[in-house]
Formats: structure tokens, sequence, C-alpha cells
């Protein structure tokens, strides 16, 4: 009785090691939480692929000095899509002491204007309220009296992006797009140099049918765009 009694004591002995390993283990949790916001400070922010968006709205998401180890990276990716002018956003860490965030911006191909309120129209035909943080560049301008059908939207923001990636420069040509006054025509655009006339079913006949926009002999130049007629008045 005595052997066993001696045997099961010997059992119920701490092991002195498991208290080292687990005291370690516990300091160091302790460590870590009280002290982790000091650990790897983020010391240089990089933001990439803006051009719409100001770049002091992404900056002031994030805090300099503070641990690359709390940043919650699914918060800061939902605040940056919230600004609504974002496509992607890729966060990730350089050389343990930056933090840098690509971003892809939505395109825009029109700025909306109606009822005395502004809305930008992008590629994919999306309207998005305009917003203090964006730069005003120089998009095409349309002023609607009236709304209009939300496919009708679409098809035009379409035509607009391939306009954009026929010709890099476009934008910087037009200064107004008009719905109003153009017989057989969807879309008339206005710029200084030239008109440009829009009609989703123009075929080269209808053409003539545009004279009465200048009494004068004016030549036209026509742009194929994948079907797609784009009928040019040069100056």
């Amino acid at each position: 009785m005595r052997k066993n009694f001696s045997v099961r004591a010997q059992e119920k002995k701490i092991n002195p090691k498991k208290i080292l390993v687990f005291g370690i283990f516990f300091l160091t949790a302790v460590f870590f939480f009280v002290f982790h916001k000091s650990i790897l400070p983020i010391e240089k922010l990089e933001i990439n692929g803006l051009f719409l968006i100001n770049k002091e709205e992404i900056a002031k998401m994030v805090q300099i000095n503070e641990s690359l180890l709390s940043i919650d990276k699914e918060d800061l990716t939902s605040k940056i899509f919230s600004l609504g002018f974002v496509d992607e956003v890729n966060i990730s860490v350089k050389l343990l002491n930056k933090l840098v965030i690509q971003i892809k911006e939505k395109e825009i191909v029109a700025r909306i204007i109606y009822q005395d309120k502004k809305y930008y129209l992008t590629s994919k035909g999306l309207l998005l309220s305009e917003k203090s943080y964006i730069y005003k560049y120089n998009f095409p301008e349309i002023n609607l009296k009236k709304k209009i059908d939300s496919q009708r939207l679409i098809l035009l923001s379409y035509h607009l992006a391939l306009m954009k990636f026929y010709d890099k420069n476009f934008f910087f040509k037009i200064s107004e797009i008009s719905f109003e006054g153009i017989e057989n025509s969807d879309i008339f655009i206005i710029c200084n140099f030239k008109k440009y006339i829009f009609n989703w079913n123009l075929q080269f006949e209808d053409f003539l049918k545009m004279r009465y926009l200048d009494s004068l002999n004016l030549s036209y130049r026509v742009y194929d765009l994948r079907g797609k007629y784009i009928l040019t008045k040069e100056s």
C-alpha cells in the first residue's frame, strides 16, 4: 500500500519544466497584447492608382506609426470601397515598415447634370453622385432636362468608353453632350472645333440628312467603331 501511495504522489508532483514553458507562453501573450501596437510601426504609406480620388481621402484612413500587425485589411478595404469610385483594392506590406495600397478606379466617361445635381457616369453604366474628394477633370457634360431610360445610359456609357479607347484625347475635345434639337440623332456632342453625332443605327446614306446643321459646304468624316458609325463634321 505504501508503495502504491508513493507512486501516486510522484505522479501528482508538478513538472517544473511545464510550469516554465507555460509561464513563458503566458508572459509572451501578455507582452504581445500590451505592446503589439508598437511592433512594426507604419513608417511609410504608398497609395497607387489614383486619378479621380484625392489621395488624402485614403491616407486619413491609415494612422502612421500604427503597427502593421494591428491593421485590419478587410476593414480598410471596405472603407476604401465605400468611396464609390473604386473597382479593386489590394493591400500589402513592404520592407516591414511600408503599407502599400493599390487601387483601380472606375472608368468615368461623362458628368451628368440633372436638377442642379451632378453625377458621374461610368463605362459600365453606373451613376455615382459627385463627392468633394473627386477631382473635377474635363469630362464631357450632359445636361438632362428629364430622366432618360437606364438602358440608354448604359448604351451611352458603352459608346463613350469606346470612343475613349480609339481616341485617347477624345474627352479633351468635348465640352458638352446634348439630347436636344438634333433630328434623327440620339446624341449630339459639341466641342470647340468639331461636332460629333452619335446614332446607333446611322447608315451612310443618312449623312445627307445631317446637312441642315450648317448651310455651308462642309466635309464629313466617318468612323466605323465595331459597326457603330460616328459622323464627324470638320471645322
